[in-house]
């Protein structure tokens, strides 16, 4: 909870309560859970899975974490990465979620 906390105190610019940071934290498991049992559409012509190994700071020490990519390609040059993909499925319409109050 402190770390995003201070994340979220860097970016609001205005501390931010455990209260808070448990209910984005909950909307945002919603938000990924139905992200992951949404129905595919066959749209890409070609499919590209690529990743990379990361390493995290974790105070003392050092983690590598994975991190995955899916890159679809569609007729007329049009690309659609796994990540603008869910953020286009996850953003609120006023950004609501993420708002300190």
């Amino acid at each position: 909870m402190r770390k995003v906390s201070a994340a979220l105190l860097r970016i609001l610019g205005r501390p931010i309560s455990p209260a808070t940071v448990s209910t984005v934290a909950k909307q945002l498991d919603a938000v990924v859970t139905a992200f992951h049992a949404r129905p595919l559409k066959d749209h890409d012509r070609v499919l590209m899975l690529d990743g990379v190994v990361l390493p995290r700071r974790t105070g003392a020490s050092t983690i590598r974490r994975p991190v995955l990519v899916a890159l679809g390609l569609r007729p007329m040059a049009r690309r659609r990465s796994s990540t603008s993909a869910w953020r286009t499925a996850r953003a609120p319409p006023n950004g609501s979620a993420f708002s300190a109050t």
